[in-house]
């Protein structure tokens, strides 16, 4: 569907042997994409760290902004990492900030920086006003207590997120953020469980990923504890009960939102990300388009439109999640097991 307003990561990298420029790869999406979300060459981001640390790979980098700017696509710089160590309270480290933003600016319209720390939104407002201060979606702000609380800080909110199906609050915090001038963002492809106490654990393990594979460690051959807790059996039911929005699904909500943001681990499932849900629509089993992504977990069956029922949407954006004692996932989860299981998969 031309006009949405998406956002997708930044990558580089090889893919089919071709060295892809991120310009050319979203060339054909230009109608729906809005923004491209990024960290500094090197640095460390919310999920993982860059994709693109060396000189020569940073120069291609900055080339490729110049050419999204040149599509009409604006930037949108993370300092999401939920830890930057000692240099955090470091004059170094802001000064490092204050660069970084004014290089970006030479190559691409930027018009937002996200974070997850109040004291970097402050400072990035006092040097830079025009540009708007997004608290991450790793800061998980979703209540209207801290809407509130974190109102004074940020420009704008990635809804937290274990809300995003929950159009009845959705419509609530719209209300609220049209009222105090900020901007609401959607996060509509995140695989986290609900609720899940690993969340923070997770995203600081994979914000120092190039230290983890350089060392030995007894994080090094770790699953996600996530994966870990799917792999039981009795546990899988849990995926079909985060936050996640199909594709199909996306009309019913991407109104109350000022960009959908996506989020991909590479090139290949970035591209299966932006056909879903510029599209509408996914053939596929859903966990591929999940980050983290579950696909392919022993005993996990696939998630496919021809095993949701009619009132999935309905049913989920409305029950509160009030898991117990509701047998509703269960069945709608056994259901896409047997359909799997019959067509051989």
């Amino acid at each position: 569907m031309a006009g949405r307003k998406l956002a997708i990561g930044y990558h580089a990298g090889i893919v089919d042997k071709i060295d892809c420029s991120w310009s050319s790869v979203l060339a054909a999406y230009r109608e729906s994409v809005a923004e491209v979300f990024f960290t500094m060459p090197g640095d460390a981001a919310g999920v993982r760290q860059s994709d693109h640390p060396s000189a020569e790979k940073s120069a291609r980098f900055f080339r490729d902004l110049e050419r999204l700017r040149n599509m009409g696509i604006v930037g949108v710089l993370l300092f999401d990492a939920s830890c930057y160590g000692g240099g955090m309270v470091s004059k170094p480290f802001f000064e490092h900030i204050k660069r970084s933003v004014q290089e970006v600016k030479r190559h691409i319209r930027l018009k937002a920086v996200v974070t997850m720390t109040p004291p970097m939104a402050e400072f990035l407002k006092g040097v830079f006003p025009e540009l708007e201060i997004r608290a991450s979606v790793n800061e998980q702000v979703g209540s209207m207590n801290q809407l509130e609380y974190a109102g004074r800080y940020y420009d704008g909110f990635y809804l937290k997120r274990d809300m995003t199906r929950d159009v009845s609050h959705i419509t609530k915090v719209r209300k609220w953020c049209d009222e105090h001038k900020k901007t609401l963002h959607l996060v509509p492809n995140n695989g986290c469980l609900y609720e899940c106490p690993f969340m923070l654990e997770h995203l600081n393990v994979m914000g120092h990923a190039a230290e983890l594979a350089a060392k030995e460690t007894p994080w090094k051959e770790r699953e996600m504890q996530c994966r870990e807790a799917l792999s039981e059996a009795e546990n899988r039911v849990q995926i079909l009960q985060g936050g996640w929005i199909r594709p199909e699904d996306i009309a019913k909500v991407e109104g109350y939102f000022d960009t959908v943001a996506l989020l991909s681990s590479d090139i290949p499932q970035a591209r299966k990300v932006l056909d879903a849900y510029v599209n509408g629509h996914w053939d596929g089993d859903l966990l591929e388009l999940l980050e983290p992504c579950h696909a392919g977990l022993t005993g996990m069956p696939p998630l496919r439109n021809n095993a949701f029922p009619d009132d999935w949407f309905e049913k989920t954006s409305t029950c509160g999640h009030a898991c117990d004692g509701c047998g509703y996932c269960r069945d709608v989860l056994g259901k896409m097991a047997a359909t799997a299981a019959e067509q051989g998969r």
